[in-house]
């Protein structure tokens, strides 16, 4: 079960968006719980 589009997809995506993205998920995640 290959997905070569979804590894292409991940290796065009440059880290720093990757890992902005992921911050963005996991603030939109704990959105009810305040972080700040």
């Amino acid at each position: 079960m290959n997905k070569p589009v979804i590894i292409t997809a991940m290796v065009s995506i440059p880290l720093p968006y990757q890992l902005t993205s992921k911050m963005s998920q996991v603030l939109s995640t704990n959105e009810g719980i305040s972080i700040s």
